[in-house]
């Protein structure tokens, strides 16, 4: 179903005059994989808006063996414990307890899925997005463990930035905070990511 015209005034995810299109997604070089949208991207904007659509800048990295091409890169890069590119490397692979990881605004989930085929069996990925968003969440998270069955399983959560993160609590104390592609999509600014007091 459609978005409701009546939320859009109301929904951050849907600005006035949105006019965004699916982030192009071919198969790698070698792939076995269909050029069909595994995402549903199409049909994600039109119920989440700007959450439905994944965001990306012009590099090149093979994820679940499509190439993205267009903002996440550096992140998922980040993400990936054989990567020599970041000095340091990313401090969840180095930890020696067990991590709670929060990612903020994540929306098709992208990054935080391709992190979890790398986590430890101990540590927690919970993805948050507005109430209205976490379906999205929850459709990600199925169709990626199909094919990463022995991997961390994220959980969905809803959490709008400056709200109370109470209900996060029971994740244990939460070790790293993942931000991808927000602070300039919204317009919100960092005061109300600082807000959600962390």
């Amino acid at each position: 179903m459609a978005h409701s015209n009546v939320l859009d005034m109301h929904d951050p995810n849907f600005p006035a005059n949105l006019d965004i299109r699916p982030l192009h997604l071919q198969p790698a070089a070698n792939s076995s994989v269909s050029t069909e949208d595994i995402w549903k991207q199409r049909e994600a904007i039109k119920q989440y808006g700007i959450a439905g659509r994944i965001w990306c800048v012009p590099l090149h990295l093979v994820l679940a063996n499509l190439t993205i091409r267009e903002a996440s890169h550096a992140l998922l890069e980040y993400f990936t414990p054989s990567s020599t590119i970041f000095s340091p490397p990313c401090s969840i692979f180095a930890s020696e307890t067990t991590n709670t990881i929060v990612e903020l605004g994540s929306g098709q989930s992208v990054a935080s899925l391709h992190l979890a085929e790398s986590l430890d069996k101990g540590d927690t990925l919970v993805l948050t997005d507005l109430p209205n968003v976490v379906p999205l969440m929850d459709q990600s998270i199925e169709t990626w463990k199909q094919s990463h069955a022995e991997a961390v399983l994220p959980v969905a959560e809803p959490l709008g930035w400056g709200t109370d993160i109470k209900h996060l609590k029971k994740y244990g104390q939460i070790s790293h905070v993942i931000c991808c592609d927000l602070v300039s999509l919204f317009g919100i600014g960092i005061n109300a990511i600082i807000g959600s007091k962390f």
